[in-house]
């Protein structure tokens, strides 16, 4: 192969670009501040040009979304001899690897994507309750490793007050602190469940011990799924039975207060007992407050 001098180089870019003024390009180059140590030619142009270029975007950039550097979201600095181009990732980049990495402590089933980027901040805090429930969540995170007993939360409340929202919102930020959470649409959840029953038995048993042993257990809109007894006896309280026994937290968001949501187990086939042992249940792993 024949080797390019930098003479042949200069003439063969003022080919490919008439307008192409190389000499005054180069002097350009050769005066920026961020090349004084360096000796810059027409054979190592490209080298500093990019590196020049990348340094100049990273200073003035404000995030991500801003990234105008030709390897998106990596700066660039100029190490040995022969001098040549180290590629690293950004702080911005950096910030968002480690989001992703915390983030990943974060499931969900059934449920939009768009909620795992709820958080706090945007929560109004203007009621009492919910006052209540971020300082219940905060005590609960710091101290989740030395509690003895580890209850979550129950949050009744009126359609579209926030529920979900406030759930995912815990959720990211026990995801921070490295506990791993599982948020669920309740009412899908069934649906799939039943499914599974007849069609594959073994993902049957597999969801049904993720649900056991996760860390935390998120159970959004409890009480709207369709009810039946295999719901209530099957599934619901043997989960709830070991989740309790090995003191893992639960999470309910509802509609239906402590006494309808007993009601809505009830009438299913009168059986107080079953309802009533339910109930308790959920009573012992969750905190009750009404969300508003």
């Amino acid at each position: 192969m024949e080797k390019i001098v930098p003479n042949k180089l200069k003439s063969i870019v003022s080919k490919l670009d008439p307008n192409f003024d190389g000499e005054a390009e180069l002097k350009k180059l050769q005066k920026s501040p961020l090349l004084k140590k360096w000796k810059v030619t027409f054979a190592n142009y490209n080298m500093f040009l990019d590196y020049v270029t990348s340094v100049t975007n990273c200073k003035k950039c404000k995030g991500l979304k801003d990234c105008k550097n030709s390897n998106p979201y990596y700066g660039v600095k100029i190490e040995g001899n022969p001098p040549h181009l180290i590629s690293f990732p950004c702080d911005y980049y950096k910030e968002e690897l480690n989001r992703r990495n915390k983030q990943a402590n974060f499931s969900t089933l059934f449920t939009p994507d768009s909620v795992k980027e709820a958080n706090f901040d945007d929560i109004w805090l203007n009621t009492e309750t919910r006052v209540k429930a971020k300082n219940y969540i905060i005590n609960l995170g710091t101290n989740f490793k030395d509690l003895k007993s580890r209850k979550g939360l129950y949050l009744f409340g009126n359609f579209q007050v926030g529920k979900t929202y406030f759930l995912a919102a815990t959720a990211n930020y026990f995801a921070s602190l490295g506990i791993e959470s599982l948020l669920i649409f309740f009412p899908d959840l069934v649906r799939v469940l039943k499914s599974l029953m007849f069609a594959d038995k073994e993902e049957f048993e597999n969801k049904i011990n993720l649900l056991k042993t996760v860390p935390v257990l998120m159970l959004d809109d409890l009480g709207a799924e369709y009810n039946t007894e295999w719901v209530r006896d099957e599934v619901l309280c043997p989960i709830l039975n070991y989740r309790l026994q090995e003191n893992l937290p639960l999470f309910v968001s509802s509609n239906l207060d402590i006494k309808d949501m007993l009601n809505h187990y009830q009438e299913i086939d009168n059986n107080v007992n079953n309802a009533e042992r339910l109930i308790w249940r959920i009573k012992a792993s969750a905190t009750y407050i009404e969300f508003k």
